[in-house]
């Protein structure tokens, strides 16, 4: 079956479709890579249903550390990012379920979060490329060293001997 992945020009992106490319053509698919600009147009043209869009690669980092970040963002069906068009009304109800037990039950909602991960992941709505991980190295003369999962080194909070 061919397949064509529409991908927007940015700096890492051709090396990742390269190795998409690699692999689904390892599962038997022709597949030829769509270059396209990063533009206004090119977003209308991947985000428009008509246009019957196979494999796109696309970029999200989340803005704060819960999974409902990434759910919220990338597969519920209202979310703007939804590029796979995937709606299951049922699973955004558990969506909300988890969301909901952050507050009285953290460990309960974890594991609701780990079933809804499965269940994207078993349907492949979408195909992580990479998880970051950071990294800082610090002087031994360096105290109160503080981090935030998003922003990294909390510099303000710093001091120097």
């Amino acid at each position: 079956m061919p397949v064509i992945i529409h991908s927007p020009l940015f700096e890492a992106i051709p090396a990742i479709n390269a190795y998409f490319k690699q692999v689904l053509g390892q599962l038997g698919y022709k597949v030829t890579i769509h270059q396209m600009p990063d533009t206004p147009s090119t977003d209308d043209f991947l985000h428009n249903p008509h246009n019957h869009v196979q494999v796109q690669t696309a970029g999200w980092a989340m803005d704060f550390p819960l999974a409902s970040n990434f759910y919220d963002a990338v597969v519920a069906c209202r979310a703007l990012s939804n590029y796979s068009e995937y709606c299951n009304r049922g699973l955004d109800q558990r969506a909300v379920t988890a969301t909901t037990l952050m507050a009285t039950d953290p460990g309960a909602a974890l594991r609701d979060w780990t079933q809804i991960d499965q269940t994207i992941t078993d349907q492949a709505l979408v195909v992580p490329m990479f998880n970051p991980i950071a990294s800082t190295f610090v002087s031994a003369r360096v105290g109160n060293y503080q981090s935030n999962q998003i922003l990294g080194a909390l510099l303000s909070q710093l001091w120097v001997r």
